[in-house]
């Protein structure tokens, strides 16, 4: 969604996409909780070599 908001300039886009971030980002936190629970240890490695977000996040 954010690389709309980059295409079109839209400040309206971005200004709907702040509050739809902060959710999404506890959903997925969430989500690495159940892994970690699922999978344990080689979940954990995983998360040490893959960023969260993007490539740097």
């Amino acid at each position: 969604m954010l690389g709309i908001v980059v295409a079109t300039a839209s400040l309206w886009l971005l200004l709907v996409l702040v509050p739809y971030c902060w959710p999404m980002h506890g959903t997925i936190l969430g989500e690495e909780q159940y892994c970690l629970r699922t999978y344990g240890e080689t979940y954990r490695e995983y998360l040490k070599k893959v960023p969260r977000y993007f490539l740097f996040f």
